[in-house]
C-alpha cells in the first residue's frame, strides 16, 4: 500500500450532527494478491483524536 498523503481539511455543519472538521486523503494505491485497489480515507477530526468517517474500497478483484 501507498503512504496516504494528506489532501485537504474541510469544516462545516449538519443540522442533525452539529459543526465538524474532516480531514481527507489522496486516494491511495494498495497491491493484494488478486488485484490492485484504490482507497479513499476520510477521518472526522475530535478536537484530540481522530475517528475514522469514511473509509472505501475500489477493485475491479472485488467483483470478480
Amino acid at each position: 500500500m501507498e503512504e496516504p498523503e494528506f489532501n485537504q481539511v474541510r469544516s462545516g455543519a449538519i443540522v442533525r450532527e452539529g459543526a465538524n472538521t474532516i480531514v481527507t486523503y489522496n486516494t491511495v494505491l494498495a497491491h493484494y494478491e488478486n488485484g490492485d485497489a484504490q482507497i479513499t480515507i476520510r477521518l472526522l477530526d475530535l478536537g484530540g483524536s481522530f475517528e475514522v468517517y469514511h473509509f472505501h474500497v475500489n477493485s475491479a478483484a472485488l467483483i470478480e
